[in-house]
């Protein structure tokens, strides 16, 4: 849903200026943070790191007994979900918030046989993230070249360029057909871990 200069998709929200083109997802991370904590998140004590990075950490992650059918369900009460669905629900979150991808990709490792520790370790990231809900990704105003290495395997030369104001981009005709499907507008977004691409039509 576009409203002026912000545009929502699949819970990202992109907020156009004259100066920059800033991308997040604040509010469905705040929708989280409100389900775990209530509905005061920022009253939360923050941490300053989602994770604990010490090798006695670790091990006590990978040496730790699997909770047993009836814990689970008792803890998945306690915190208004399963493991799985927070380990879900956070990797979601990592379209925008790089600083959890590795907390979450080591967590979800656990998925089938989650313990206590990596159950207090999802805990730590809720209390981290709520002392910084809204860490968007920030893009000054420039040309934005949405080619990816797509562009080796089409011939030199076929390349179409985009023009919209302040905001030029430029396509292939591999990637067109990949993100564009009718005459309509579209916005497809391409998320990695080191570049956002917006793509225009």
């Amino acid at each position: 849903v576009e409203t002026g200069g912000v545009l929502k998709f699949n819970g990202i929200r992109i907020t156009q200026s004259d100066h920059a083109i800033s991308i997040d997802q604040s509010e469905y991370i705040l929708g989280l943070l409100t389900k775990h904590f209530g509905p005061n998140p920022e009253k939360v004590k923050s941490l300053s790191t989602p994770m604990r990075y010490d090798s006695k950490f670790e091990k006590e992650l990978t040496l730790a007994e699997p909770l047993s059918a009836d814990d689970l369900k008792r803890v998945a009460i306690e915190m208004h979900g399963s493991y799985r669905y927070h380990t879900g629900s956070w990797m979601f979150a990592t379209q925008t918030r790089f600083d959890l991808l590795f907390p979450t990709q080591r967590l979800s490792k656990l998925n089938t046989a989650p313990s206590q520790v990596s159950f207090d370790a999802i805990k730590r990231i809720y209390r981290y993230v709520a002392g910084r809900p809204h860490v968007p990704i920030t893009y000054p105003r420039q040309s934005l070249h949405g080619t990816t290495d797509l562009k080796y395997l089409v011939t030199p030369g076929d390349y179409k360029t985009l023009t919209v104001p302040n905001f030029p981009v430029n396509f292939n005709d591999a990637e067109l057909g990949r993100c564009f499907q009718t005459h309509q507008a579209y916005y497809c977004i391409i998320i990695t871990i080191n570049s956002v691409v917006v793509y225009m039509k």
